[in-house]
């Protein structure tokens, strides 16, 4: 209990190893605030991951799939759960479902890979009584092919879709990579603000 404010929380975190290179993990946060001046608010959110990668699979498997529902009101001018929660509205809720997949393949003589990433995110948001939805998701492809010990070549691709705003961002090109020393350069083409967009829909 405070003079400001009244906060309540309970945290949950478990990780697993299923078997050798095998892990599951899930955390789980709740948060109920209620201020002095009349602002409260409800959140609760978590996440999922597996991560499949055993020392003898030519396979790689990384997934985390997050999720995040809040209610305010009277929010005024409060971050109640931070600067990028609701704020300066009154009976808001919104909700979010992230997705994050990623698979890895090697060839057999492992000097060549090949990569794909697949993201997607859904919210809901409700405001004053109306209510409003939109989805949005990325496609990833590399390829990868090494040329000496120290430098491979490849490609890559990705294409960010926004359904509900009917249009779409893509990104494309060569690339050269000097293994060890995390050297890269190469020539890609971006469609403008691909990068800006991928930070602010996917975090």
């Amino acid at each position: 209990m405070g003079e400001v404010e009244d906060r309540i929380g309970a945290v949950t975190n478990i990780i697993r190893e299923l078997s050798k290179g095998v892990v599951l993990g899930t955390s789980h946060q709740y948060y109920h605030s209620q201020f002095a001046g009349g602002a409260n608010g409800q959140l609760f959110q978590g996440d999922f991951s597996l991560a499949y990668r055993p020392l003898d699979s030519r396979w790689t498997l990384l997934d985390r799939v997050k999720y995040r529902y809040e209610i305010v009101d009277n929010a005024q001018s409060l971050p109640i759960f931070g600067q990028t929660t609701l704020q300066g509205i009154e009976n808001a809720s919104s909700a979010a479902v992230v997705n994050n997949l990623n698979i890895n393949r090697l060839s057999k003589t492992r000097k060549n890979q090949f990569s794909m990433y697949y993201g997607t995110k859904m919210v809901w948001d409700q405001y004053d009584g109306e209510r409003y939805q939109s989805f949005i998701d990325l496609y990833g492809l590399e390829i990868r092919q090494d040329l000496t010990e120290k430098w491979d070549i490849g490609f890559q691709g990705s294409v960010l879709n926004s359904w509900s705003a009917d249009n779409m961002k893509y990104s494309y090109g060569p690339s050269h990579q000097r293994r060890r020393k995390l050297w890269k350069v190469g020539i890609v083409y971006r469609e403008p603000s691909l990068k800006a967009l991928f930070e602010a829909w996917f975090g």
